[in-house]
């Protein structure tokens, strides 16, 4: 991975999903993104790069419900300015549900696990989670 760090959006997977999205922002794109994680089966591992990408969409989701993270990125905040007429309340438990199942048990949390900034990545998790509440 050529970026890491705790930051939700500081990572490669993370940055070129929101790519993506920003191309072409729609609630499915979200919910997809989400559901993807939320849908496997228990003793599927969920991978980190899907992890990440669902982490920013969740990032995304509390954002459009008015709960932004600190440091979002400048090109997001924009949009989040811009009259981009997405509602995305109806996803704040899809995406709740899914940093919880990230956390509790994913390729993702384990590589934050073996590093020095797991309670780093912890807080930052906790956080998103209590903005989607």
């Amino acid at each position: 991975m050529g970026a890491w760090a705790t930051d939700s959006f500081a990572n490669d997977d993370a940055l070129d999903w929101l790519i993506d999205f920003a191309e072409a922002p729609t609630i499915e794109m979200l919910r997809d993104t989400l559901e993807l994680v939320t849908t496997l089966d228990a003793e599927d591992e969920l991978e980190a790069p899907d992890c990440s990408e669902a982490i920013a969409a969740a990032e995304i989701v509390a954002a459009l419900n008015g709960r932004p993270a600190a440091n979002l990125p400048d090109d997001l905040k924009t949009w989040l300015q811009s009259d981009h007429r997405l509602d995305a309340k109806a996803l704040t438990t899809l995406a709740a549900k899914a940093v919880k199942r990230i956390v509790q048990g994913s390729e993702l949390q384990e590589l934050w696990a073996e590093s020095d900034d797991a309670k780093k990545w912890l807080a930052d998790m906790a956080d998103l989670e209590r903005r989607l509440v």
